[in-house]
C-alpha cells in the first residue's frame, strides 16, 4: 500500500462489493476492515495539527485542531541526523473527545461519518473539480500517455470523495483552510469548497 489514496480506495471497493450482496457497511467500517486485513491495526497513530507552531510540546486540547485522521504507520526510518522519517496512510476521518496523559500522549476518538459521497450532485462536482484541476495545475490529462497521467495520482469521479481527498493536498493554501476541507463530512460541501478556491487560482506571492 502506497499512500492514503491505495487505503481508501480499497475500503471503497470493498464496500461497493458488499453492498452488492445486501452486507451493508459504513465506510469507516470498511476501511477499519481493510486495516485489519493488511495487519496495520496495531500501527495505527492519530494525526491531527497543532494551532500554534511555536509551541514545542501541544498537548492539549486547545492547542490541537478537533478533527485529525486515523492512519496506519506503513514505514519509519531513522535519518542520519537523528529526526524519525515516518510514512503514513490516512485511514479515516475522527473527531477528538478527549486526550489521555500517560506514557506518551493518547486520544479518545470519534469517527465522522460523511455524507452525500454517492450523491448525483457530488458526481456532478466531481467533473467540474477535475476539469478545474486541469486549469489549475496547468496539465492536459487528454494529452498524456496512462503512464504520466498516473503520476498525478487523481482518482476517476467515481469516488467523489476520493477524488476530494487527492486534489486537496495539491492547493495553495495555509492550514486554517485545509483544517476546514478536513473538518467538511459532507462531500458535495467539501467540493464546492475546493472548487471554489481552484477558480481563485494560486495566491501570487
Amino acid at each position: 500500500m502506497r499512500d492514503f489514496r491505495d487505503a481508501k480506495a480499497m475500503a471503497q471497493t470493498l464496500r461497493d462489493a458488499l453492498n452488492a450482496r445486501s452486507v451493508s457497511l459504513t465506510h469507516s467500517e470498511s476501511q477499519e476492515l481493510v486495516a485489519k486485513i493488511l495487519g496495520l491495526t496495531d500501527r495505527r497513530v492519530l494525526v491531527v495539527a497543532q494551532r500554534h507552531n511555536v509551541e514545542n510540546d501541544p498537548n492539549t486540547l486547545e492547542s490541537l485542531y478537533p478533527v485529525g485522521v486515523i492512519a496506519s504507520v506503513i514505514n519509519r526510518q531513522t535519518q542520519v541526523d537523528g529526526v524519525l522519517k515516518v510514512s503514513i496512510s490516512g485511514l479515516a476521518r475522527t473527531g477528538i473527545v478527549r486526550l489521555i496523559r500517560d506514557e506518551f500522549l493518547a486520544a479518545e476518538v470519534a469517527p465522522i461519518e460523511e455524507e452525500r459521497g454517492q450523491s448525483a450532485e457530488a458526481a456532478t462536482l466531481s467533473r467540474a473539480v477535475l476539469d478545474a484541476y486541469q486549469i489549475y495545475a496547468d496539465v492536459d490529462f487528454s494529452s498524456l500517455p496512462p503512464g504520466p497521467r498516473a503520476r498525478y495520482g487523481l482518482p476517476s469521479i467515481g469516488d467523489p470523495s476520493l477524488l476530494a481527498d487527492t486534489v486537496a493536498p495539491s492547493l495553495s493554501i495555509g492550514i486554517e483552510k485545509m483544517q476546514q476541507l478536513l473538518e467538511t463530512s459532507d462531500v458535495v460541501a467539501r467540493l464546492e469548497t475546493i472548487l471554489d478556491l481552484m477558480k481563485a487560482g494560486r495566491p501570487t506571492k
